[in-house]
């Protein structure tokens, strides 16, 4: 079990069900931050299908560049 500032991992076995019962290992994540809720979803959408918008479509990320987190 791992607890830091944003997010929550715990891993753990489960049997199996399977021939031979041999447990399983499974890691289990889970973030406490998300961006901001979009205001409009109108424009969320234009900006994803029409405007082919950098915010909605783009791949490369970046932590230092990131909009303040909305905390949930």
């Amino acid at each position: 079990m791992l607890l830091a500032e944003n997010y929550f991992v715990l891993s753990f076995k489960r049997a199996s069900a399977a021939r031979g019962h041999l447990p399983r290992q499974e890691l289990s994540v889970t973030e406490f931050f998300e961006n901001r809720e979009e205001k409009d979803t109108v424009t969320l959408l234009k900006d994803k299908f029409i405007n082919d918008a950098d915010r909605v479509n783009g791949k490369d990320f970046s932590s230092v560049e990131m909009e303040t987190p909305f905390v949930v």
